[in-house]
């Protein structure tokens, strides 16, 4: 009897780990952004955007985030649009009420004589309301800007300035798998506050599965300074697909 009593311990023993066991947690996500517009007739119009990002979902230490987007556009079979972007981004404790955060960011549009315009610095964010994705925040940072402009005659191409960066967010959860977020940066000289960068990030996401979700984007972007002859207003539309994994 004590035999079996031994036996049927030690099995239980060996059991217990594998049924405690909880099923692998999705650590990453990947999504792509597809988005094509394209009109006939009196003029001949083309314009493609994509964008990609890659995000860590186990939070409770670090979110870590990288995206980027191409946007392209043919008009009269003469190029019409062309930008290159990407940012990387990094929070500490980001589910905490004050969270530290670093972040980088590059940019190329030839149509803005804008050869690379990269940023990168440090701050922190102040949630004031968070409900599961939903939340409202505002950050504070100083960072680095280094422009190299295409221009005509050499001249000032590179300029090296130090920028203050501030960033409210605003973004809400309207049903499990659609979501709206708006995004509003400005980046002044540290200096002088009349040289600034302004964007406006809106948008709209109706999730049709887990992994397919209908896109409205909108973003405006305004150059106080520019290169000569060059508009400093600029926006983009873009209506499309997103694709996401996890794994």
């Amino acid at each position: 009897m004590h035999r079996s009593l031994t036996t049927l311990t030690t099995l239980l023993l060996l059991a217990a780990p594998a049924a405690a066991q909880d099923p692998p947690s999705e650590r990453w996500a990947f999504e792509l952004g597809l988005a094509l517009n394209s009109a006939g007739g009196n003029q001949d119009l083309t314009a493609f955007t994509s964008t990609l990002e890659l995000t860590h979902l186990q939070k409770e230490s670090f979110e870590l985030g990288f995206n980027g987007g191409v946007r392209y556009g043919r008009s009269g079979g003469e190029d019409v649009a062309q930008n290159m972007r990407a940012t990387l981004n990094f929070d500490f404790r980001p589910e905490a009420r004050w969270t530290p955060f670093l972040f980088a960011s590059g940019e190329k549009d030839p149509f803005r004589k804008l050869d690379l315009r990269f940023n990168g610095g440090a701050g922190a964010k102040r949630t004031f309301w968070r409900d599961g994705w939903s939340e409202v925040s505002l950050s504070g940072a100083a960072l680095y800007s280094h422009e190299n402009l295409e221009l005509a005659v050499p001249g000032d191409e590179i300029t090296r300035t130090a920028r203050w960066s501030w960033r409210a967010r605003g973004r809400h959860e309207l049903s499990d798998r659609s979501r709206f977020e708006q995004v509003f940066f400005y980046q002044p000289e540290w200096r002088h506050a009349g040289d600034y960068l302004l964007e406006s990030f809106s948008s709209i996401r109706l999730g049709i599965t887990r992994s397919l979700a209908l896109n409205l984007t909108f973003l405006y972007e305004r150059d106080s300074t520019p290169a000569p002859d060059v508009d400093p207003d600029d926006w983009s539309l873009a209506t499309g697909v997103n694709l996401t994994t996890r794994w």
